[in-house]
């Protein structure tokens, strides 16, 4: 009974505590939201750039990130698929992407970048980077289906996607480049590593997914059915990343000359890839899934270890790309710090759906390490289920929301007063370092932002 008290006490305490701080860290959120989509903007065709260019950061040297990343346009892009007057955006966007196509350089679709003027990077560079087109179709299949919605059939066919082979349009040509491709080897979204890899294999499968349905209603069947086998294909490949003994995910497979150099097998690619090929009606690997809680737990632990600067007494901590980075000395990022909180508030979601939390043997350190974080001791056991019904569901739930927004906490601690937000933050002194006004850094902040809005429209 004792036991029972001081742990309701202790959950008042941290909910009026809550209560108090909900209001800054809304404040916040809600400048920091017309700060992100402005800062957006201003990378996106720069006066010495073609349109629809999207540089990953203004910096030009230490690091020079002043150009066209597939993968980072294409995720920075995806933004403006849910806010309005995004459509000449988008249209430039693709206008510019099917010229990469075109022009593409030393490996054809897998080039990872392009210089601002359009042409294809020509240095050494680790190549080919197949995950980029699948995102980039991604982005485009969401803009393709509002187009659709709104009745603009005409755009679409003109610009987007239509079912002549061999295939003109920027959505068809990254289709059939990602189901012909998807089984081969390249490097990964660090551009680290060559071998087969999760977060490629993830966002592969799912642009594939939303292609055979886009193909379906553009009237493309046989293209439909294929892309659908090969999505199929990539789902039981990926069932292979799983690894018993340490109860995680795998970022790569079969790694160059067989080696992987990260000792604890952890990288926050995993949380990345499940926000970057997520759809709701679609469970496959998603948050709430064993293994996705299983492998952020233990990322979560890894990180506290990691960085000095999460010793400090702050509200939740910053987290990196893996425990063993050495980029810049190995940092925490503010877009792997953003993807934490925003695992957390999907997973929410997802079991507010099903009405019930499971306990298994994978997830169970995760939610031991959740209710003891917050000053309950109890143990919960393999088996046990609650239900929406019960005050431990709701507890639980309202633990997490707590911890998501724990991770915004310290990213608005980190962010400067004007809004800036680089690539890394040191994890010595809490410094902006790397690139500045990284785009990718605000893109996370919005998408963990607006699905935070979702989470709370439940309690």
């Amino acid at each position: 009974m004792k036991k029972s008290c001081v742990c309701v006490f202790s959950l008042l305490i941290l909910f009026l505590s809550f209560t108090i701080e909900a209001k800054n860290l809304d404040d916040w959120l809600n400048v920091q939201e017309k700060i992100s989509l402005s800062k957006i903007q201003e990378n996106i065709s720069p006066e010495d750039a073609k349109p629809g260019v999207v540089i990953a950061s203004p910096s030009t040297q230490k690091p020079d990130y002043y150009y066209h990343w597939v993968r980072d346009a294409a995720l920075a892009m995806d933004v403006f698929n849910y806010t309005s007057a995004s459509k000449d955006l988008l249209l430039e966007f693709a206008t510019f992407s099917r010229q990469n196509q075109i022009d593409s350089g030393f490996l054809g679709l897998g080039e990872p970048k392009y210089y601002v003027h359009g042409r294809p990077y020509d240095l050494p560079w680790g190549r080919p980077q197949n995950d980029g087109p699948a995102l980039r179709a991604l982005t485009l299949i969401r803009f393709a289906n509002t187009l659709l919605e709104q009745g603009d059939t005409e755009t679409v066919r003109k610009h987007l996607y239509v079912g002549a082979f061999p295939a003109t349009k920027v959505i068809k040509v990254d289709l059939e480049f990602t189901g012909n491709y998807w089984s081969q080897p390249c490097f990964d979204l660090w551009e680290e590593r060559w071998g087969h890899h999760f977060y490629t294999r993830m966002v592969q499968r799912r642009a594939l997914l939303e292609g055979s349905r886009l193909a379906e209603k553009l009237d493309d069947p046989e293209a439909a059915t294929w892309y659908f086998k090969e999505a199929s294909k990539i789902e039981k490949d990926l069932l292979r990343f799983q690894s018993i003994d340490k109860e995680v995910l795998l970022p790569t497979l079969n790694g160059e000359n067989g080696n992987d150099f990260r000792e604890t097998k952890l990288d926050t690619s995993i949380l990345l890839a499940v926000l970057h090929s997520y759809n709701f009606q679609d469970r496959f690997y998603s948050a709430s899934n064993e293994w996705i809680l299983s492998t952020t737990s233990q990322l979560e632990a890894a990180f506290e270890k990691t960085y000095p600067i999460n010793d400090r007494a702050v509200p939740g901590i910053l987290i990196g790309r893996y425990p063993e980075d050495e980029y810049y000395g190995g940092n925490p990022w503010f877009l792997t710090t953003l993807a934490m909180a925003e695992i957390y508030y999907r997973a929410i979601l997802e079991f507010i759906q099903d009405e019930k939390i499971e306990i298994t043997a994978l997830n169970q350190k995760f939610f031991n390490r959740l209710i003891q974080r917050y000053g309950d001791q109890t143990k919960l056991k393999i088996g046990e289920t609650f239900t929406f019904q019960e005050d431990k569901f709701h507890e639980i739930l309202n633990l997490m929301r707590w911890k998501a927004d724990n991770f915004l906490r310290v990213i608005q601690l980190y962010t400067k007063p004007s809004g800036a937000m680089s690539e890394q933050i040191s994890k010595q002194d809490g410094r902006q370092i790397s690139a500045n006004d990284l785009t990718w850094s605000y893109a996370a902040f919005l998408t963990a932002k607006w699905l935070r809005e979702e989470v709370l429209a439940y309690f």
